[in-house]
C-alpha cells in the first residue's frame, strides 16, 4: 500500500476515471484526494454523476477526501484550487489527472525522489512521463529539465506554494531578456512569450504558469528516462488533447527499473531539453507551418496542372 498521498482530478469522463481507479487499485494508496469539476451544461450532469460514482466503487481500505464543485470552473482554476486544498492537509503529493494512467512503478519512483530531493530547493516537480521518445544510451533513471512534466507528477507543499497562476511579474519580464536567458533560442522565446500572454488573457490552462513559476525561481524538474504514463484522454471529449492521431505516441508506457540509478550532479540535460522543446512546444509551430506550406504547394501544383 502506497503511503504517499495521491490526488486525482476528475470531471465528466467515467471511462477514463475507471481506468485510473483500476491503476490505483494495484498500489492501493492509503490517502486519496479527489477533486471533481462541475458540469458545464445539462448534458454534463449525468456524465459527472457517473464519473463520481466510479470513486464510490473504490473498495480498498483508504481515507478519501473529496472536493466536488457544483458548477464548472474549468481546468485553469480547478487544478490550482484543488492542489491548494490538498496542501492544506499534507506536505507531499502524487498528482494524476483522469486521463493519465500510471504504471505501478510510478508510485515508488515518486516516493523515493520526494524523499531524496525534499530539501533541494531547486527541484520543483517530479514527472513520470517522457514525451521525446526513449534513448537506448540512457544510463540513469531520470534527468533534470527546465520543463515540468504534468502527465503524472509529484511535488511538495513548499514548492507548490511558489506557483503563481496569475503570473504577477510577467508584465515586467516580457519585455526584458529574461526568457532569452531561460530558453536561448528565438523560436522558443517567441512561443513561450505568446503562451504566457495567452495565460495573462485567461487561457483555460494552468500548466504554462507552472513552467513560468519554476523558471521564475530558477527551478528544475525531474523527468523520467522512461515513459510510465499512458494518456488515454485524446479525443473529442478532451479539453485540450483533441488530436486522436497523437494517441499512439503515449499509449505504451513501461515500468521503471529499481534500484533507481541517480544522476551524479543536478544539472540540465540540454540535449533532451532541446528535444522536448521541439516535440512538445515551439517545434509544434514549425510542424504546423510545414503542413500549411505543403498544403499550399499541393494546391498550387494542382491548379497549374
Amino acid at each position: 500500500m502506497i503511503q504517499t498521498p495521491v490526488a486525482i482530478f476528475i470531471f465528466n469522463r467515467p471511462h477514463c476515471t475507471e481506468q485510473l481507479v483500476h491503476a490505483l487499485a494495484v498500489v492501493r494508496p492509503a490517502n486519496l484526494f479527489v477533486i471533481a469539476d462541475g458540469p458545464r451544461n445539462t448534458s454534463d450532469i449525468e456524465l459527472c454523476e457517473q464519473t463520481r460514482a466510479v470513486i464510490d466503487s473504490i473498495d480498498w481500505p483508504c481515507t478519501i477526501l473529496k472536493l466536488y464543485a457544483t458548477s464548472n470552473i474549468g481546468c485553469r482554476e480547478s487544478i490550482p484550487k484543488g492542489l491548494n486544498w490538498v496542501f492544506k492537509h499534507v506536505d507531499i503529493c502524487i498528482i494524476l489527472e483522469d486521463d493519465c494512467i500510471p504504471q505501478p512503478s510510478f508510485f515508488p519512483y515518486c516516493e523515493e525522489l520526494l524523499s531524496r530531493y525534499k530539501y533541494e530547493e531547486r527541484i520543483m516537480t517530479i514527472g513520470g512521463h517522457r514525451s521525446d521518445g526513449p534513448n537506448e544510451l540512457d544510463t540513469e533513471s531520470y534527468y533534470f529539465s527546465k520543463y515540468p512534466s504534468v502527465w503524472g507528477w509529484a511535488t511538495w507543499k513548499e514548492k507548490w506554494a511558489k506557483y503563481d497562476l496569475n503570473m504577477h511579474q510577467w508584465a515586467e519580464l516580457k519585455d526584458s531578456k529574461w526568457l532569452d536567458d531561460v530558453l536561448q533560442t528565438s523560436k522558443a522565446v517567441a512561443y513561450w512569450k505568446r503562451m504566457f500572454n495567452h495565460m495573462k488573457n485567461g487561457l483555460n490552462a494552468w500548466d504554462y504558469a507552472l513552467a513560468y513559476s519554476c523558471w521564475l525561481h530558477n527551478g528544475l524538474s525531474i523527468r523520467s528516462r522512461v515513459n510510465m504514463i499512458s494518456n488515454v484522454g485524446f479525443g473529442k471529449d478532451a479539453t485540450h488533447t483533441h488530436q486522436t492521431e497523437m494517441a499512439d505516441i503515449y499509449a505504451n508506457p513501461i515500468d521503471i527499473e529499481f534500484p533507481l540509478k541517480h544522476p551524479t550532479a543536478i544539472s540540465i540535460d540540454k540535449e533532451i531539453d532541446d528535444r522536448i522543446e521541439w516535440v512538445s512546444f515551439s517545434g509544434m509551430d514549425e510542424r504546423r507551418l510545414q503542413v500549411v506550406r505543403e498544403s499550399i504547394y499541393k494546391s498550387r501544383s494542382h491548379e497549374g496542372s
